[in-house]
């Protein structure tokens, strides 16, 4: 199965990398 970086796997990556990162950066910055 190829990876093919089209718009849609873009926006699904872009998705998981701000929900798992912003979350972490905001948890410290509160703590």
């Amino acid at each position: 199965m190829r990876f093919l970086p089209d718009r849609f796997t873009l926006t699904l990556l872009a998705t998981v990398l701000l929900a798992s990162f912003l979350p972490a950066r905001a948890w410290r910055s509160a703590g």
